[in-house]
């Protein structure tokens, strides 16, 4: 999306506001583009509001690109000199940024990536008119959440050699990403000065193709060891000779992992297919993925295109061949179906993923690219559709071609397809169309990470329970005890038997299996490791997945849910397994001993629970109580107080979430603590943040103006703004100062909460709350803590512990024949 700064500087901060909160969540960058030269102080107020206004972009925007034009007209112009005095000058700066750093200074933490694109053109030869400096000053002090950075787009005509190293020099520490553009002249000299942090280096678009083989020892020599990806696309590679091309390829970092050579019209480099093969087969053995996309090698000939394929070392997993159905070269032949199939046959067994990203299917019919596909090797297991253009296509063409993948795909990517333009009726229709042995399916990069939960809610429940495995933005989400998704920010605290493992985040057959899997573990009388094979089978498990699921399996689980008549064999099996965990907390050195889901609640003799504490290793300092139900009578509440008071000394931790006490007011808080040790320094009560026992009862004590603030309300959502909305005092830094508030930290994140629900674009608590605790709060037990833990008693019912039988006891018993067959 791209809007004219002009734009943006004729409306009030309320305006400007409200623009960036309604954009849609189909767009993931934003293009600004205008003049950012901010001497005259009239535009630079003007651009204040501009930028103070960006940290209300949605969390969707991720890329935000400042760009921009300027024209020399004349070489010479009049400078005033004093008065009535003007002399004549060959030289006028133009200096392209000195608003940028405000800007920069703007952005959210949600933007991962910047992006500048600003030249100047119709200079005279020679004549150096062009600064830099606040972009030098800028790229300098970008925050730490910006990880990507991308130059390509800058024009350097007119900027001094020095400059533009600088340029390159200032760029800090926390950028991995790097797109650039330059001459050739220059590259050299910029990629000894980049900081050893970049691991992606871009440089698509830069004329390699006259250097001769000196010119590539010295590049190479450059390059970072550490480099993991590297883009030489449309770099005209076509044009070196064999020899030179044998140098790239052969001296590439030693760790590199993906290696772009799309778009360099390779098909018509001269050179023979068992050279080209033998050049391929030099790339190191780091590399797993290689982009020879936009090379036309589909339209060669069959028998040429296998030479030059079967090149790669096996090392190499992944390939790219995505390209348009014309051919740009005399020789090439024209695309089909069949004439695709023959040609993909010849991929070597040992790839395992064919890529065809950034494409449009060949520009061949549904049909066509269906029949194309059948030519994949039966080693080929995994396809990728991501950046696709979608908009092209109806909905009948995709679900013909995803429906009829070849038998041997079990895996498909689509990320950075922006698929919440779909609507998630839309979205559920279609991957329901999916072939039916399709059981993976990676939908990282769509944004589905910055969607509120209940938004998110109605997409992920469109995804049939046939996918087994889902992978969406590392790092970003995490499985509930019941193995739904929820943002993982909001459960960073988690202390659950679920948490995100790598990149695949999405196992929820594990989670609703778990009871099963141990109920049938019991009854076969067969060992973990011959179960945890068994449901491997069923959930299409990797073997790292399959060595936790045994470590999972080994755990055993007893439901929180008391027995209205518990007998000795009862209390004898919770014991047993409150021991099995803490030998196994033994045996690994862990420094956590893990008693939840025990059933801790069916025991009322304290000498037991005594003797399971003494049990516990003097290495632990970490003890997880977790779900035994012990919030859900009088007995068993008045039992827990008393077994707090016998909790080891060694025990820095204590975590008593899921037992029903993160409902407790201060009072009943403070009966629950009484007994417990001064050594106990931190305890959980939720997914929230742990807190000292004092701070869970200070977070609880609140100031009567809360429930003043809600009598004129009539619904909860009014209830919610004017708590927050009193929090910020009408986002008036003047009202605060007044009422003595002028030092609230968090006021700009509220007043965007606020501002979005006026918008209609946050419509319940829910997705209030889960906004609100993504703040990183300053402090734990401040007056923001203390509204949210207000709302959050206010507005959201304890649960009923009668019906309450614990989330990860919740199985779906009835389906596991289904998936054992």
């Amino acid at each position: 999306m791209k809007v004219q700064l002009i734009d943006l500087t004729n409306q009030s901060l309320q305006q400007i506001k409200s623009f960036f909160a309604n954009i849609p969540n189909t767009e993931t960058e934003l293009e600004i583009s205008g003049d950012f030269d901010g001497g005259v102080s009239l535009f630079y107020t003007l651009y204040s509001d501009v930028a103070n206004a960006l940290s209300y972009l949605p969390k969707h925007i991720t890329t935000v690109k400042f760009s921009g034009e300027y024209a020399m007209h004349d070489a010479t112009f009049e400078e005033y000199s004093g008065h009535d005095v003007y002399t004549k000058t060959h030289y006028k700066n133009i200096h392209i940024g000195n608003a940028l750093p405000l800007f920069i200074a703007g952005l959210p933490d949600t933007v991962s990536k910047a992006s500048f694109a600003f030249k100047c053109t119709n200079i005279p030869k020679g004549l150096i008119v062009y600064s830099i400096d606040e972009l030098i000053n800028t790229v300098s002090s970008v925050q730490s959440n910006i990880t990507s950075l991308d130059l390509s787009g800058m024009s350097f005509d007119g900027v001094t050699k020095d400059k533009i190293i600088r340029l390159f020099s200032n760029i800090t520490q926390t950028i991995e990403a790097l797109n650039l553009n330059c001459s050739t002249t220059l590259l050299i000299d910029i990629l000894q000065v980049l900081p050893s942090t970049i691991i992606r280096l871009g440089l698509r678009g830069i004329d390699l193709g006259g250097q001769n083989e000196t010119y590539f020892i010295n590049f190479l020599s450059v390059l970072s060891p550490d480099l993991e990806a590297l883009d030489l696309g449309n770099c005209n590679l076509n044009k070196l000779s064999p020899e030179v091309f044998h140098t790239l390829t052969s001296n590439l970092p030693p760790k590199l992992i993906q290696l772009g050579l799309s778009n360099n019209n390779l098909f018509a480099m001269k050179i023979t297919p068992k050279k080209f093969a033998n050049s391929l087969r030099a790339i190191t053995p780091s590399v797993v993925e290689v982009d020879l996309g936009e090379n036309y090698f589909l339209s060669i000939k069959s028998n040429p295109l296998g030479i030059i394929l079967n090149g790669f070392q096996k090392t190499v997993k992944r390939l790219r061949l995505s390209q348009s159905a014309t051919p740009p070269v005399q020789g090439a032949s024209p695309m089909d179906g069949r004439q695709m199939a023959i040609q993909l046959s010849k991929i070597p067994p040992h790839i395992d993923t064919v890529i065809f990203s950034r494409m449009n299917f060949f520009d061949l019919s549904a049909s066509e690219f269906s029949i194309g596909l059948k030519g994949l090797p039966p080693t080929v297991h995994t396809l990728d559709f991501s950046e696709l253009t979608w908009n092209s296509r109806p909905f009948e063409d995709l679900s013909c071609i995803f429906s009829n993948v070849p038998p041997e795909i079990f895996a498909i990517k689509l990320c950075g397809n922006r698929l919440l333009s779909t609507n998630p009726e839309a979205f559920k229709k279609w991957l329901h169309a999916f072939a039916p042995q399709i059981r993976e399916v990676d939908f990282s990069g769509n944004g589905f990470d910055r969607l509120l939960p209940s938004q998110f809610n109605r997409f992920s429940t469109g995804i049939p329970g046939r996918i087994l495995r889902i992978i969406l933005d590392k790092n970003q989400f995490a499985l509930q005890n019941n193995g739904a998704l929820v943002a993982y920010p909001a459960t960073r605290h988690h202390q659950g038997l679920f948490k995100p493992q790598g990149v695949i985040l999405h196992h929820k057959q594990v989670a609703d299996f778990k009871l099963v899997m141990m109920q049938f573990l019991k009854s076969s009388h067969l060992s973990f490791k011959t179960v945890a094979l068994i449901f491997s089978y069923a959930l299409a498990s990797t073997e790292q997945e399959n060595n936790q699921m045994e470590q999972q399996l080994a755990l055993g689980l007893v439901s929180e849910k008391r027995p209205a008549r518990v007998t000795q064999l009862m209390k004898q099996e919770s014991i047993n397994t409150a021991l099995a965990r803490i030998h196994l907390a033994s045996m690994t050195q862990a420094s956590k001993t893990d008693l939840s889901r025990c059933g801790l609640n069916r025991l009322d003799n304290l000498k037991s629970i005594e003797t399971l504490f003494l049990k516990i290793s003097d290495k632990n300092t970490e003890l997880s109580l977790r779900a035994n139900g012990f919030g859900q009578t009088v007995e068993t509440r008045a039992f827990i107080i008393q077994v707090l008071g016998l909790i080891p000394r060694k025990i820095t931790y204590l975590d008593l979430s899921d037992n029903g006490f993160e409902y407790y007011n201060a009072e009943q808080l403070s009966d629950l603590f009484s007994r417990l040790p001064p050594t106990v320094k931190w305890v959980s009560l939720g997914p929230e943040k742990p807190l000292s026992p004092a701070d869970h009862i200070a977070l609880r004590q609140y100031p009567e103006s809360y429930d003043a603030l809600m009598t004129n309300c009539t619904d909860i959502m009014q209830q919610v703004r004017a708590i927050l909305d009193d929090y910020t005092k009408g986002d008036s830094a003047f009202w605060r100062a007044i009422f003595f508030h002028w030092n609230r930290h968090h006021t700009e994140e509220v007043a965007q909460i606020v501002t979005r629900i006026d918008e209609g674009l946050i419509t319940n608590i829910s997705d209030v709350l889960s906004e609100l605790n993504l703040i990183d709060k300053s402090n734990d037990i401040g007056s923001l803590a203390k509204r949210i833990s207000f709302m959050t008693k206010t507005s959201l019912a304890p649960r009923d512990d009668e019906h309450y039988e614990g989330m990860e006891m919740t199985t779906l018993t009835s389906n596991i024949s289904g998936y054992l067959m």
